[in-house]
């Protein structure tokens, strides 16, 4: 069964996630994905996703691979939003991500932040599949992904 939301697409390129942005996407139904995987752009093809939220990864190693990763997307035929969200205040890697096609760039948002821009720049990507209720705070809260669980490794 399709959503009836617009789908989005969590790309990470660490084990650790935002917490921030791990609350919008349990919250929301969004499904994140390791950006780190070769085959991530094509994941994200074949899910049909309408926007991505790309995490800026903390380490200086990993922010040429996300960059590449954003540009490959933002350069596919198939329209979609690109929202980078960088959880710490990284205005040194802003411009290289907006270079690569990110349309918004967001340094240490809380979740409601990321909730209400994507709620403009996608309407109805905000509030998960209309067939399932919303988890609440507390549900959110027990089902925060670890950092060792995140993707199934273990630490």
């Amino acid at each position: 069964m399709r959503p009836v939301t617009p789908l989005v697409v969590v790309v990470v390129f660490e084990d650790r996630v935002d917490p921030g942005l791990a609350r919008a996407a349990l919250r929301n139904r969004w499904s994140i994905v390791d950006g780190r995987n070769p085959g991530v752009v094509k994941q994200v093809m074949l899910a049909h996703a309408k926007a991505i939220v790309m995490q800026v990864p903390e380490t200086d190693a990993s922010v040429p691979v996300a960059v590449h990763t954003l540009s490959r997307l933002a350069r596919h035929w198939v329209p979609m939003v690109l929202l980078a969200v960088a959880s710490y205040g990284a205005t040194r890697v802003e411009a290289a991500v907006r270079q690569a096609g990110c349309d918004v760039f967001l340094a240490a948002p809380a979740s409601e932040q990321i909730d209400s821009t994507m709620e403009q720049l996608l309407p109805g990507s905000v509030g998960g599949m209309m067939d399932k209720p919303a988890l609440d705070a507390d549900e959110i809260d027990s089902a925060a992904p670890s950092a060792a669980g995140a993707f199934g490794r273990e630490s």
